[in-house]
């Protein structure tokens, strides 16, 4: 009886000890799949930052701007153009829209796109 018992016990410690194998495994995979997730995510969470960024260095030099009527509505239409993109989530449009206002304000983009 006692070597049942003793089967028995020892039946249990390697299912443990397989269980807690398949945990490991499941919780690295998790923690892999995180990291990638928020590594495609924290590249457009920065660019929207910069949108926000950008957005307010026109608006304050449109304030002070002395320019043509012409680039005046050209900045105009880049900055709206810009906000439009940048509520849509495309990131990559706002900046480009936000380059051509920022060229004609003479503006130098702190980022590097």
């Amino acid at each position: 009886m006692r070597r049942t018992t003793s089967l028995g016990a020892a039946f249990r410690t390697r299912c443990a000890i397989a269980s807690n194998q398949k945990l490991e495994k499941r919780m690295r995979v998790s923690i892999v799949a995180a990291a990638i997730l928020m590594s495609a995510a924290l590249p457009v969470l920065a660019a929207g930052g910069h949108c926000d960024d950008d957005i307010a260095a026109v608006d304050k030099a449109l304030s002070t701007a002395k320019l043509s009527e012409p680039d005046l509505a050209k900045v105009r239409e880049a900055r709206a153009s810009a906000e439009g993109f940048h509520t849509a989530k495309k990131y990559e449009e706002c900046e480009k829209a936000l380059d051509a206002a920022q060229a004609i304000l003479g503006i130098k983009d702190k980022h590097a796109h």
